[in-house]
This record gives structure tokens, sequence and C-alpha cells, in this order.
């Protein structure tokens, strides 16, 4: 699994899309990078979370 915003997925076209059909409701994106230790792992779930605030605060 890759780091969200290095994939093919365009996180922000596709939030900017359900705003604008007026979706107001709960979003999940499930996804992290398993890394070789806990924290590895901690870290890569923290940065997908982070890069989703800033594409959603961006519309």
């Amino acid at each position: 699994m890759t780091q969200f915003g290095t994939g093919k997925v365009d996180f922000k076209a596709v939030f900017a899309r359900l705003k604008a059909a007026g979706f107001n409701g709960p979003i999940m994106v499930e996804g992290v990078k398993v890394g070789a230790t806990p924290e590895e792992t901690t870290t890569s779930a923290r940065a997908n979370r982070e890069f989703l605030e800033r594409a959603m605060s961006a519309i």
C-alpha cells in the first residue's frame, strides 16, 4: 500500500465532487502502509490523516 497522495487517487477532486453534490455525511477512508515496526505503521497512519485533513481543508 502506498501513502496517500503518492498513488493514483485524486483525493481533493473526490472530496470536491462530493461537496458539490451536496454530500454532508461522514467519510471513512481506510488505508495504512504497514511498516517494519509498530512505530513506522503509526507514523504512516498519522501522515495519511494529516494528508486527508489538508486535502479536505483545501475545498
